[in-house]
């Protein structure tokens, strides 16, 4: 098939629609490593669209998974999420073929990533807090 016009193309896209509906939990879409897209024209140029979405989610959830900034967690979480709502919203685009799986692959994403919404906002204290003051003698004003 690889040697057939468009041939690459479609291998590449089918590897990577494989690679993507094998990552279900956020720590696979962390390491995820999708193989680089062959150069244009693309047969399914919408497809390769909705793949680029795909990066810039694996991006964000890198973010969420390793920044120490819960600001930063935060902002890339809302990132993706809108990126996903917003590939699911424009799946009528797609070709019928890709369509569904696509679809898919976005809502088991969005659903793991609503999962941990709830865990970056919040605040664990895991040692004692030390107190900066010092309690002793009460200064006196000697004249």
């Amino acid at each position: 098939m690889r040697s057939l016009l468009y041939g690459e193309e479609m291998f590449v896209l089918a590897q990577t629609l494989t690679f993507l509906e094998n990552a279900e939990y956020i720590e696979d879409i962390a390491i995820l490593q999708l193989p680089h897209i062959p150069p244009e024209p693309h047969l399914r140029p919408t497809t390769w669209q909705a793949v680029h979405s795909f990066r810039r989610v694996i991006e964000d959830v890198q973010l969420v998974k390793n920044s120490l900034s819960r600001s930063t967690r935060s902002l890339a979480l809302n990132r993706a999420l809108g990126e996903l709502t917003t590939l699911l919203d424009t799946t009528d685009t797609l070709p019928e073929a890709e369509r569904g799986l696509i679809q898919d692959i976005a809502e088991t994403w969005k659903e793991s990533l609503l999962g941990i919404t709830g865990g970056i906002g919040t605040v664990e204290i895991t040692q004692p807090v030390r107190n900066p003051y010092v309690i002793g003698y009460p200064v006196s004003r000697w004249a």
